[in-house]
């Protein structure tokens, strides 16, 4: 006999389309930037700064540990929002697909290092 409640366990939210979430009131440790060739992480106190350019081909630069991120796509502002929380834990580039989908629509990733 436990001295404790039960409780349910609660599911994780089901993925997004763009990307993965920390749960609210957490902060995400790493991120991950995926792409069909290769996921490459960082973590978070890696992130130097980060520049969200609206228009019709958005495009999000985040600066990370001597590496250049960019992503482009539309609605960027909801994945630059997730950052600025410290709840953004993974970016995936989408199929055209998926572009319907309500959100942001992550079009491609690209990561430059010197």
């Amino acid at each position: 006999m436990s001295n404790f409640p039960s409780r349910e366990l609660i599911p994780p939210p089901p993925p997004l389309p763009w990307g993965r979430l920390v749960d609210e009131g957490k902060l995400a440790a790493v991120i991950r930037f995926v792409t069909p060739q290769q996921t490459v992480s960082w973590p978070m106190h890696g992130l130097t700064r980060w520049i969200w350019s609206p228009g019709e081909s958005e495009s999000l630069v985040v600066h990370a540990a001597g590496a250049t991120i960019t992503v482009t796509g539309r609605k960027l502002e909801i994945v630059r929002d997730a950052l600025d929380a410290g709840r953004l834990q993974q970016v995936q580039v989408m199929t055209e697909r998926a572009a319907a989908a309500a959100g942001p629509f992550i079009r491609g990733i690209t990561i430059a290092t010197p």
